[in-house]
């Protein structure tokens, strides 16, 4: 449990950076190519099924938006620490990195 609630709030605080330096980069994108990122069509997504879509303002879609992002990652990263056990122990960073860069990966590319 102790390794679950440490790789959760090592995925909060590393979806920080990651979505600081993926919002810099979409910025740099020419208007016509600046689409909307996985969060924000995974949670219009959801609103729908959910129903509640024609109910959100732009305001309402932005802070789910934001807050199913850093949930996201926060999930991931006590998965991470439920799936890690013993064997990270000698370079912690570096498979948490690892990690990261895999969950980016099959999210964003994926």
């Amino acid at each position: 449990m102790k390794r679950m609630l440490l790789g959760a709030l090592a995925g909060l605080a590393a979806t920080g950076p990651m979505t600081l330096a993926m919002k810099l980069m979409h910025e740099q994108l020419p208007r016509e190519e600046q689409y909307p990122l996985p969060p924000r069509q995974v949670t219009e997504g959801l609103a729908e099924k959910a129903g509640v879509s024609e109910h959100l303002d732009e305001e309402e879609r932005e802070k789910a938006t934001w807050f199913s992002h850093f949930a996201y990652g926060t999930a991931c990263g006590a998965l991470y620490g439920a799936v890690s056990g013993e064997r990270v122990d000698s370079h912690p960073l570096l498979a948490g990195v690892g990690f990261g860069l895999a969950v980016w990966a099959g999210s964003y590319l994926g």
